[in-house]
């Protein structure tokens, strides 16, 4: 049985290396030097919420990710699954600003798709015990 068929959530390409280091800034187009969690923790001692939804970033553009996340308050979780996603759709709009070509990660779109399933489920969940 494949890799494939025994996971939704997993692939052949989830076996290579994901390093930022050889990649761009999806923000700037700088050479990237860290790796920008697009949902983060749900603590400041937490694990990341979704560990391979990442693009690769340079530190100012990382630093100004948390900036734009307090700016519109989501520093705070309150609501994880809205948060989380609140907090992709901002960083998509930056990705979205630049204007360059972007490479994600091998697992991003499988983590990406996670998400919003995940997202999906528990509203679904929510409506139905109003």
């Amino acid at each position: 049985m494949s890799a494939m068929a025994s996971s939704p959530w997993t692939s052949p390409l989830a076996e290579r290396a994901d390093d930022a280091t050889t990649m761009t800034c999806a923000y700037c187009g700088a050479p990237a030097t860290d790796r920008d969690h697009l949902s983060g923790r749900q603590a400041s001692d937490s694990a990341q919420s979704d560990p391979d939804l990442w693009l690769a970033s340079c530190h100012r553009c990382n630093v100004l990710g948390y900036q734009v996340w307090e700016a519109n308050g989501l520093t705070v979780v309150e609501d994880p699954p809205e948060t989380r996603v609140r907090r992709v759709a901002l960083s998509s709009l930056r990705v979205a600003d630049n204007g360059l070509w972007i490479l994600t990660p091998p697992r991003f779109w499988v983590a990406l798709a996670r998400l919003l399933v995940e997202t999906g489920d528990e509203l679904r969940k929510r409506a139905g015990s109003r």
